[in-house]
């Protein structure tokens, strides 16, 4: 089993779906990458030049900023497209 010390402060649920004990219950690969597609997709509309100038801390905050706004969104469209499975 997998010992996390802290959550991240960023896809925290794909993260603890990832680590189920059942596998049935993980993600696959098609999920993954259109999770993390769609994210990518989504903040690289925001991405300007001032963006690409700015130091890490300045960037962290961006994304987090546009993660905390994007989250509800993507995770409504995402569980229409991946339905979670019925429990055990």
């Amino acid at each position: 089993k997998i010992i996390r010390k802290s959550k991240s402060p960023v896809f925290e649920e794909l993260i603890e779906r990832c680590l189920r004990r059942d596998p049935t219950h993980r993600p696959n690969a098609v999920e993954i990458e259109t999770t993390l597609s769609l994210y990518r997709r989504a903040f690289s509309k925001l991405v300007t030049s001032k963006y690409i100038r700015m130091d890490v801390e300045e960037k962290n905050k961006v994304f987090l900023d546009f993660y905390q706004e994007f989250h509800r969104r993507a995770s409504e469209l995402l569980a229409k497209r991946f339905p979670p499975p019925p429990p055990s």
